[in-house]
């Protein structure tokens, strides 16, 4: 989820929604937008305390980090790029369940990098007054802002994500009873079923369930698809079961084929293997198989 916040009802709600996926075994990626002096890091060390306290193993990446010399901050222009480097690859390497990265990530350019396959992303994004009386400092910070401003972070679509293993029980029990090993899982964004998407990248999602997220659900698993554009699992959405028996509504829409994207072939997108599904190439199974998620945004 993206936020312009200091209101501490909305770290609140954003660290929910990380503890929330955390705890459904899920990796999530945390990536702090601000410029210099809004809070970043502030934020991300309270994220973290919070995570270890809920034994979620949990590292911080920042690239000032690098330019810490005995307890000071010497900054250097000529080893931006050198420790920009330096830092993407430690956080490449950890294996923590969050990771948050503590730069300024004002352009999505700026943090294309640290999206990690198969993770959830949250993007939180800082806005606060900056208190200096330091010309250069309100020179830099001002060039922040504007570019901070201008830049609009926006998922590109929010869905309900299973457990993988679940998931992989499932394609092993239909391999088990095919006899051969017909269906694999190569997708390596997370597993998930797409509920609305997002078409205008620079423009906010406007949530039908924005109140649903964080919020875990039992779907149904109906069956599987193979086609010429790949594999999937079909799911039905006419039932869903929230698992902490609160009595909501998920909002869907009931002509689409909502589905499970497994693996695609060449030249397809997992958009056409949802396109693909027709009932000569679909198997249901005899009873549905109940499947745990949880309805988080995507970036």
């Amino acid at each position: 989820l993206s936020t312009y916040t200091h209101d501490s009802n909305e770290i609140r709600l954003l660290i929910e929604y990380i503890l929330n996926a955390a705890k459904f075994n899920l990796r999530v990626n945390v990536i702090m937008s601000g410029p210099s002096g809004s809070g970043k890091s502030t934020t991300a060390m309270f994220i973290m305390q919070i995570l270890q306290y809920h034994k979620i193993s949990c590292a911080i990446f920042s690239t000032d980090s690098y330019f810490i010399i005995n307890d000071e901050y010497c900054f250097d222009k000529n080893k931006l790029i050198e420790f920009h480097n330096k830092n993407l690859n430690e956080y490449s390497r950890s294996d923590a369940q969050v990771k948050i990265v503590d730069n300024t990530n004002l352009t999505y350019y700026e943090h294309k990098s640290y999206i990690m396959a198969g993770a959830v992303s949250i993007i939180i994004k800082m806005v606060k007054e900056y208190k200096s009386t330091h010309i250069n400092d309100l020179n830099i910070i001002a060039i922040q802002r504007k570019r901070h401003n201008k830049y609009k972070i926006c998922p590109s679509y929010c869905g309900l994500f299973p457990r993988y293993d679940d998931v992989n029980n499932i394609i092993n029990n239909i391999n088990n009873t095919i006899g051969i090993n017909g269906i694999k899982i190569t997708q390596v964004i997370p597993l998930h079923i797409t509920t609305q998407y997002n078409s205008n990248k620079c423009e906010l999602l406007k949530l039908d369930n924005f109140d649903e997220l964080g919020n875990k659900y039992n779907i149904k698993v109906t069956g599987y698809s193979i086609s010429l554009a790949g594999g999937c699992l079909l799911v039905a959405l006419d039932d869903i079961n929230h698992t902490d028996d609160i009595d909501d509504t998920f909002k869907y829409d009931p002509t689409i084929k909502y589905h499970i994207t497994l693996f695609t072939n060449d030249k397809y997108s997992p958009v056409d293997v949802g396109k693909y599904i027709t009932s000569e190439n679909s198997i249901l199974f005899d009873y549905p198989i109940y499947l745990s998620t949880i309805f988080l945004p995507y970036y």
